[in-house]
């Protein structure tokens, strides 16, 4: 046998574009880093988020990121300036420019909080049938680890399976015994609710209590407080309701009068007249009905099983009706009355 027979081929690593911007961010930026996790708290609240990433290396990323965006908006600014068109445009598109670096740290600064929301808001809508489960499981004498493994491969949960997913990791990869993986899991979780639950559930297993009866009074509270929100939710739709009506109704029937007395007398004001009411019958009115729609959406509480049928119903039918109202333009040459009168 030859010597490059005997000699096993080195396994090749392949190194993640990813990986390559954090090293080069962390030999950059990682001084300002630590200064920037201590002052936002990053650690804590990345915990919190479950992203899974060190918080220096996350710092580190966001400061390197808004750099180079710094110096593609420096870049940009400068052919704008150079450039001849109005001053006036010029103003308002380096302003814009300026803006877009503070917007990249932002961004990368509150995502974490946006994070730590959404896993609180997944847990905790489908934590009152994930209670039902635990009762019914703990009522067959299932042990801990089986309850564990299950809830882990569940697919009709989303976000308590990647919990359980959580705990399983520990368990398997660290050497933690269930109990304290779950109490872990437990004390850096965002949900007040799903934090009860299982230390609760991990507390009467230790004690030696009656698990069954203490998962079905906890049900019964989740149960009871899913229904208290199911109630304040109605509250608030009516106020949304309100709310559309004023906008579509009054402000919109407000808008046209004004629309027509500027075109009937010019000098009343110069954002009137028919392009100032196709302009706000065809954008600023479906922009105002899309945003009460969309804060309808985030102020409902959400199902373990999702519904997305209406949402593929709109990405079909909102195109093909802004192609037929654009093909409706210019059959009936309606393009050139919008043309004459902006």
């Amino acid at each position: 046998m030859s010597k490059k027979g005997a000699v096993a081929a080195a396994p090749r690593v392949r190194i993640k574009i990813s990986d390559a911007i954090d090293a080069v961010a962390l030999s950059l930026f990682s001084g300002p880093a630590h200064r920037i996790v201590k002052a936002f708290e990053l650690d804590r609240n990345i915990k919190l988020a479950g992203l899974g990433v060190f918080p220096i290396v996350y710092a580190s990323r966001m400061l390197f990121i808004t750099f180079i965006s710094s110096l593609l908006t420096l870049l940009f600014i400068t052919s704008i300036i150079l450039a001849e068109i109005p001053f006036l445009v010029k103003v308002v598109i380096v302003v814009f420019l300026a803006l877009v670096p503070v917007l990249v740290f932002v961004t990368f600064l509150t995502y974490p909080a946006s994070k730590i929301a959404e896993r609180r808001r997944g847990v905790e809508s489908e934590l009152p049938f994930f209670a039902t489960y635990l009762a019914t499981m703990a009522r067959g004498g299932v042990p801990v680890e089986k309850v564990i493994e299950k809830a882990a491969e569940l697919k009709i949960f989303k976000a308590i399976r990647r919990e359980a997913q959580r705990i399983k990791r520990d368990v398997e990869l660290f050497g933690l015994d269930p109990l304290t993986a779950m109490t872990n899991l437990a004390v850096n979780h965002p949900s007040r609710r799903f934090r009860d639950l299982l230390l609760g559930y991990v507390m009467t297993i230790r004690t030696g209590g009656d698990i069954v009866h203490y998962l079905e009074v906890r049900t019964e509270e989740l149960f009871a407080a899913k229904s208290e929100e199911l109630r304040i939710m109605a509250e608030r739709m009516s106020l949304y309701i309100e709310l559309y009506v004023a906008l579509a109704v009054v402000f919109t029937l407000a808008m046209y009068i004004f629309f027509a007395i500027s075109t009937v007398i010019p000098a009343a004001g110069g954002f009137g007249g028919l392009g100032s009411a196709i302009i706000y019958s065809y954008m600023v009115l479906p922009l105002m009905s899309v945003m009460i729609l969309y804060i309808i959406d985030k102020s409902q509480p959400k199902s373990p099983i999702p519904i997305r049928e209406p949402y593929i119903y709109l990405m079909v039918t909102a195109p093909a009706s802004i192609i037929l109202a654009i093909s409706l333009l210019f059959l009936t040459g309606g393009y050139k009355v919008f043309h004459g009168v902006i």
